[in-house]
């Protein structure tokens, strides 16, 4: 099960950051359900008057960050973040809060060239 909480008074996004951040969820969607086996995905979309905060979090199985191989996925998340100046956080569900990601953006959008 999916449910996601997105703020109403969120403006209209610059297009890269529309994107990036909609891959980014797509990708830690995907790790949940692939690698972590979660059974309860919750996406949380809000801003303020400068960021964009989008928090992905499940119940799936908790993962080592210290000795788990940063694939693909991941990289491309800590990119795409780097790429819009926003700050990626990775939870890896060892505190027994569920593994997840947050991101914050700011809502100018500029992306930075790679």
């Amino acid at each position: 099960q999916c449910t996601a909480s997105i703020a109403e008074d969120i403006p209209e996004l610059p297009a890269d950051l529309a994107r990036h951040s909609y891959y980014i969820a797509a990708e830690a969607i995907n790790n949940a359900c692939r690698h972590g086996r979660a059974a309860n995905i919750q996406i949380l979309l809000r801003s303020d008057d400068e960021n964009l905060y989008l928090s992905i979090h499940n119940d799936g199985e908790p993962f080592d960050a210290d000795t788990r191989p940063e694939g693909i996925g991941l990289r491309s998340m800590h990119y795409r973040t780097l790429l819009m100046n926003g700050a990626l956080y990775i939870n890896s569900g060892q505190t027994g809060e569920g593994p997840g990601i947050s991101c914050t953006f700011p809502l100018s959008g500029t992306e930075n060239p790679a």
